[in-house]
């Protein structure tokens, strides 16, 4: 009993001998051990932190492609939404409407795919649809979710959350948008099948789910990794939702239990319209390789107990290798198929990552040459050369020197008997071994053919941009051409008359001449101020109830007066149902007399011109055809391709004598589109040419005809004589030419220099008095707008009646308003046309 309690005795003495001499080495395994289990719990932390970053990269480029789905949606509505507004309810009728509708969800369908998008419209209350269902006619869509959002949106696209649709019965989604200036709406019913995104499929980790939610939680579209049934994973989605918006799962460290009981880290994103996309990875690809730190961890803390030294060495060794990857992969990263590190003062080379080619043909280490040659053999020929100068030894050793720290191209290189694009670098960083710089090589056959095709589209585009400087370049050569023409025989004619005052025949001769090119002159000035207005998009029509067969008799009657002078045919046709219609006369003549006008003028003696007027089609929303024909010298095919582009003349084949700024097509085809209307052109070189307008008119009911002409009593003509008119203008020669022609018809004429004086004129006189004011609008001290303000703003009792007309050059659209909105009663462009003034003085008068 003693022998084995001293024996107990002698072995506790003995542990407690090792225990006190390898208390350093136990207490550098405890600190050792800490610290890996710290760096274990830091990697794991950077780990998720690294998998949260990813997840929700991943989740918000999920939800951009959505976004871009929704975008060409947008897009197609936005454009719908043009055939709903008021423009074109205004002027089409119903059926060509539902028409213009069903035509654009042909095109709608065609672009996003058969079964995409069930498009319809509401149009005054009315369903029109793609595919009409049973009881659309009766639906209420006034409650809807989707049309009031629309209403309320006023012109934006709205997209409404999962609903199950009263009509089929299934689930959709709507976007719709409102017509401008009506409540009218264009929508896409949508499945949400169709809202999937395939450009990143390939991109989730294995394993991983991805789930599109709207707003309110409804599932959308999944691609899940779990087997179960379809409610299980629309109540399991619902519940991932509520807990992300109750920001549960918003700590790096998050995760939930999927329906297999799998642990999944979770991670979202939420659009601009409220749908989230949701992206859950498996814990188990997340730390895939943390179980083998974990072994690693066990392993070392094993050896480094038993063999500390020998461990030393080795995490040394370890530590070397480690550290020459990494400067590798901290320079080069891991997208390049080919990487070597290249000693340029010994000529060597060490193959990093090799393609199979090169790694067949050479050795992991060798001879820079061998390398360079071996190149060779896969780069394109045409380019070698270059390529060789451009990574020989010696530039390599140039570039270190100048401190280029990335230099480098792309040439052609052999994959398998095809060539495609290779980018090549040569890094340098100060983290390499001395003399060393690292080669490394990359495919870049996409992005380079992308890049030359932009590079073409450049290259056209600025093609186009050139020939469109180049269009404009010979319009302003041929406008000023056109326009000197009439102006030097206005001076000449001027100069002529002067010296023959004593031959009263001559010079009214003159005068005549010179009343003619002053026409010329101002039609091509209106010329130019119609076509920026239509850039502008300022265009304006009016409606009124015309006589259709006497208004184109009157159009046509200068010019048939014309062509009879001219030894040319003239003849006339109309067959009409309803001549009576309501529409803009005044667009009218501007394309028949641009018609007419080039008829005439492109027609030689002894040729012909044929004017035709055919109704298509009765009713009170009918069509009318208008077409032009003549035998007159015809134009060339390719200048038919650009008849309709503003600044081009054809120069070709006889024009070249004839004036005018090449606008009147452009101007006569936007009109026609404005009208709602199509115009076409049949033309041959020698054999004439011919023009054909359909435009749509209302045709009055009964009710609505004009009195005749036995009842209606004509227009009385404005008499000028004894009114007193108020002239406001600064210069001399404009004021003496108004003066002379006012006083001529009867009128008293009181003088203002400016506008400030044209007040204080106004001012000065007695109420009532002053029977109309011209009011310039460009005047010093103060201008016309100005005037006509303070004028409106005096205090007595003729400041608000007496009619103040804008007499100025400038005829744009916003200088009318301007004109309107300083309490201006009209507005008559210079040079002033005195019948059109007497017009509106009459109108005026009878207000």
């Amino acid at each position: 009993m003693k022998e084995h309690a001293a024996e107990r005795r002698h072995r506790l003495a003995l542990l407690r001998r090792m225990l006190k001499q390898g208390r350093y080495s136990i207490a550098i395994l405890v600190i050792f051990t800490i610290l890996i289990l710290v760096s274990r719990a830091a990697i794991e932390e950077i780990i998720l932190n690294n998998a949260k970053s990813m997840g929700q990269s991943l989740a918000q480029s999920y939800s951009t492609e959505e976004e871009r789905n929704l975008i060409g949606y947008e897009l197609l509505l936005k454009l719908g939404a043009s055939y709903v507004g008021q423009d074109a309810v205004q002027y089409m009728d119903e059926e060509t409407l539902e028409l213009y509708l069903k035509r654009y969800f042909l095109d709608a369908t065609d672009i996003l795919g058969e079964g995409v998008i069930d498009p319809y419209a509401v149009v005054n209350g009315k369903i029109i649809a793609a595919n009409p269902w049973t009881g659309d006619e009766e639906y209420d869509v006034s409650d809807t979710e989707w049309y009031t959002k629309a209403i309320e949106a006023d012109g934006e696209v709205i997209f409404t959350n999962a609903y199950t649709d009263a009509i089929s019965g299934r689930a959709v989604i709507t976007a719709a948008i409102k017509g401008e200036g009506t409540d009218n709406v264009v929508a896409f019913d949508v499945s949400p099948e169709n809202f999937r995104v395939e450009t990143n499929r390939q991109e989730l980790p294995e394993n991983s789910s991805y789930f599109l939610c709207d707003s309110n939680g409804t599932l959308l579209y999944q691609e899940s990794a779990v087997e179960s049934s379809e409610e299980e994973i629309r109540d399991y989605v619902r519940g991932l939702f509520a807990d992300i918006q109750s920001g549960e799962l918003d700590n790096t460290g998050a995760h939930i239990v999927d329906l297999d009981g799998e642990k999944r880290g979770i991670y979202h994103n939420i659009a601009e319209n409220g749908w989230m996309s949701i992206v859950t990875i498996p814990y188990e690809s997340i730390l895939s390789d943390f179980g083998q730190l974990r072994f690693w961890t066990i392993g070392i803390l094993s050896i480094f107990w038993v063999l500390g030294g020998v461990m030393t060495i080795r995490s040394y060794q370890l530590n070397r290798n480690m550290e020459r990857t990494n400067e590798t992969v901290r320079v080069l990263g891991n997208s390049y198929y080919a990487i070597y590190r290249v000693n340029y003062r010994h000529g060597t080379y060490d193959m990093i990552k090799g393609s199979d080619y090169m790694r067949e043909h050479l050795a992991l280490h060798g001879s820079y040459e061998d390398l360079i040659n071996t190149m060779g053999d896969v780069i394109h020929q045409n380019i070698y050369q270059d390529f060789r100068e451009a990574f020989c030894l010696e530039h390599l050793r140039e570039l270190v020197r100048q401190r280029v720290r990335d230099f480098g191209g792309d040439f052609l290189r052999q994959f398998n008997g095809q060539y495609r694009w290779v980018n090549v670098r040569a890094l340098f960083d100060e983290s390499l071994s001395v003399d060393e710089v690292v080669l490394c090589f990359r495919e870049v056959d996409e992005e380079k053919q992308n890049e030359l095709r932009q590079m073409e589209f450049l290259e056209n585009t600025l093609q186009t941009m050139k020939e469109s400087e180049a269009s404009k370049d010979r319009f302003f050569s041929n406008m000023s051409h056109d326009m000197r023409t009439p102006l030097n025989a206005i001076l000449g004619l001027s100069r002529l008359a002067r010296e023959q005052v004593n031959d009263p025949v001559r010079t009214a001769d003159y005068l005549e001449k010179i009343n003619h090119s002053s026409q010329q002159l101002l039609e091509l000035i209106n010329d130019i101020l119609e076509l920026s207005k239509i850039e502008q998009g300022k265009l304006s029509l009016s409606e009124s109830q015309f006589d259709l067969r006497r208004y184109v008799e009157d159009c046509c009657s200068a010019f048939q007066f014309q062509a009879e002078r001219e030894n040319k045919g003239f003849e006339l046709g109309f067959r009409l149902q309803d001549q009576q219609v309501v529409g803009d006369a005044q667009r009218l003549g501007q394309v028949m007399n641009n018609l007419l006008s080039n008829a005439v003028k492109f027609t030689e003696p002894g040729g012909d011109i044929r004017v035709d007027v055919v109704q298509m089609e009765p009713g009170p929303h009918a069509k009318y055809q208008f077409t032009v024909s003549d035998s007159g010298v015809g134009m060339s095919k390719e200048f038919l391709e650009k008849l309709f582009i503003p600044y081009e003349r054809d120069t070709q084949f006889g024009a070249k004598n004839v004036s005018g700024t090449g606008l009147g097509m452009p101007i006569a085809k936007s009109i026609v589109q404005h009208m709602g209307g199509r115009i076409t052109v049949e033309s041959s070189l020698g054999k004439g040419t011919t023009f054909t307008v359909t435009l749509p008119f209302q045709v009055p009911r009964d009710e609505e005809e004009p009195q005749t002409e036995e009842s209606a009593a004509p227009a009385e003509e404005y008499q000028l004589e004894e009114k007193r008119v108020l002239v406001a203008e600064d210069n001399e020669l404009n004021m003496e030419i108004t003066t002379e022609i006012l006083k001529s018809q009867g009128a008293q004429v009181l003088q203002a220099w400016n506008g400030r004086e044209a007040l204080e004129v106004f001012r000065a006189s007695e109420p009532f008095a002053i029977d109309a004011i011209l009011m310039d609008m460009q005047m010093p001290e103060m201008n016309g707008c100005e005037a006509a303000k303070a004028i409106r703003a005096l205090d007595r009792p003729d400041a608000q009646q007496v009619p103040i007309i804008a007499v100025t050059a400038n005829a744009f659209a916003e200088d009318i308003a301007a004109t309107a909105a300083a309490g201006m009663n009209a507005h008559v462009s210079k040079p002033i046309d005195f019948e059109v003034l007497k017009k509106t003085l009459r109108d005026l008068a009878g207000s």
